[in-house]
């Protein structure tokens, strides 16, 4: 699983987020031409709330969490997410992408 984003100079970045490696795989870190991967583009705004609702049903972010912006603010913005637009209610934007081999 990846993760991209922009940081404040509107470089993109990517975080390999996760990683399953098995004695089988013999240390191979590269899709073959077998894979598949999916991806979405999340678009995150200051005041969305940082947890989810924890219901297993539930598509939809809860409201027990700080916003983005204020979890940013208690941090010291130390989160590698950076607000791209800090006059504007757009926090970043990341793509997610699921690349199963």
């Amino acid at each position: 699983m990846y993760f991209y984003y922009f940081d404040e100079s509107g470089e993109r970045q990517r975080v390999l987020a996760s990683m399953n490696r098995t004695a089988s795989d013999s240390g191979v870190v590269a899709p073959t031409s077998s894979s598949v991967a999916a991806s979405r583009t999340v678009t995150i705004y200051d005041d969305m709330p940082t947890r989810f609702s924890g219901s297993s049903t539930s598509r939809d972010c809860g409201t027990e969490g700080v916003s983005v912006k204020e979890f940013d603010e208690q941090i010291g913005g130390t989160w590698y997410l950076d607000d791209i637009a800090p006059n504007s209610s757009l926090f970043n934007v990341v793509e997610v992408r699921v690349v199963v081999w």
